[in-house]
């Protein structure tokens, strides 16, 4: 909001907060285009990193749904295959995995694996019919992305997780 405020005098250094911000965030990197006391050259630089990471980013998802498609075809994309995901770290093969299982968007799975809320997590890993070892290798590894998750939320999750009934979780995720 600071960036696309117009009348917000910014310091030197919280604009180059903001430059920096830019290059992983598009919002920021559209409102910062606006404005005027940001050097062309600057703002240049910032919009370039960005469009590379983006690209680079495009890449590995795609690259990521290919091989989760081709591993749901020949029966690879299973419950070991995702947790080996998750524990390697592999997010975008992870969060690939878990859409192409569940039949949504990359994007949703991604969102909620950002959400400060692990409920929606917890709800698809149900539904697509992990256990909980891997449930929780999934969690962790959003909270690695996402230092605000805590150990109690995880904790809470596992007994959400075991009360909930595959079948209740599968008509919430088809919902979505």
């Amino acid at each position: 909001s600071v960036a696309s405020n117009r009348a917000a005098r910014l310091s030197p250094t919280g604009l180059d907060k903001l430059v920096e911000r830019s290059e992983s965030d598009q919002s920021i990197s559209a409102s910062l285009s606006t404005r005027p006391e940001i050097e062309p050259e600057l703002l240049k630089t910032a919009l370039s990193r960005a469009t590379a990471r983006a690209e680079l980013s495009g890449k590995a998802v795609a690259t990521a749904m290919r091989l989760a498609i081709s591993l749901k075809q020949t029966n690879g994309l299973h419950d070991v295959q995702i947790a080996a995901f998750a524990n390697d770290a592999e997010y975008e093969n992870l969060v690939a995995g878990l859409a192409v299982r569940a039949n949504l968007k990359y994007e949703v799975i991604d969102n909620l694996m950002r959400s400060e809320k692990i409920a929606g997590v917890v709800l698809v890993c149900k539904s697509v019919g992990t256990r909980w070892k891997t449930a929780e290798a999934i969690l962790r590894l959003a909270l690695k992305r996402n230092h605000n998750i805590t150990e109690a939320e995880i904790a809470d999750a596992r007994r959400d997780f075991l009360d909930l009934s595959r079948a209740t979780a599968e008509r919430i995720v088809r919902f979505w």
